[in-house]
């Protein structure tokens, strides 16, 4: 993501990062922190907490004075965007299945009920609790462990093109709309233009 990095009081000391979190209220040790941006947060503000979690480096959009290390970025939304697109494309081609999930009612029963039947034929990852949109998804990504067998990810959205983001990132083998109801009528003129939505999840479907 055209980040460089910024020398700190660890300059030169060999780190290995163990997991990816935005938030310092469940960054588990050794976990690179992503300090994003929001509407009413900055993450650049929790950088000392992040450090005290045991985070073992930052990503960042402005220099921040911490004794990890610091890499710096235009985006920290699009580099944590950008890394989990990497991470699917290298390194999760040899999952047997990645199924998306999608729709009005029912699309997080309907995850929890496909993982746990695909739990008897491999190892299986399903994407932990809401965490459905263009920040959520992409943290799940990340968080797959390489020798997976059946990956199952829930994708939401409140308005059009979301899912086409989030589909064009996950590039599911199979795609699965549960239902199309009258939900986020506020962003969309008909039930029509929902469906419409809906079925973006299908652009990013690869064979396999």
């Amino acid at each position: 993501s055209g980040g460089r990095h910024i020398d700190t009081d660890s300059c030169g000391k060999i780190w290995e990062a163990m997991g990816v979190s935005i938030d310092t209220r469940t960054l588990e040790g050794g976990s690179v922190f992503f300090a994003i941006e929001g509407p009413s947060f900055d993450g650049h503000d929790f950088i000392e907490n992040a450090e005290k979690s045991g985070a073992v480096a930052v990503v960042a959009r402005r220099e921040v004075k911490c004794g990890i290390p610091l890499l710096l970025v235009e985006d920290t939304l699009k580099a944590l965007q950008d890394i989990a697109f990497h991470i699917r494309q290298n390194h999760l081609v040899n999952s047997k299945k990645i199924i998306a999930i999608t729709g009005s009612i029912g699309k997080t029963s309907t995850k929890e009920l496909t993982a746990l039947s695909l739990e008897p034929h491999g190892n299986v990852f399903c994407s932990s609790g809401n965490f459905n949109n263009h920040i959520g998804l992409p943290l799940n990504v990340l968080r797959i462990p390489e020798k997976t067998d059946y990956i199952v990810l829930e994708m939401g959205m409140s308005m059009a093109n979301e899912i086409s983001f989030l589909t064009n990132l996950a590039k599911p083998h199979i795609a699965v709309i549960t239902n199309i109801e009258a939900a986020h009528l506020e962003n969309f003129s008909s039930i029509r233009e929902i469906a419409k939505a809906k079925a973006e999840i299908f652009e990013g479907v690869v064979e396999g």
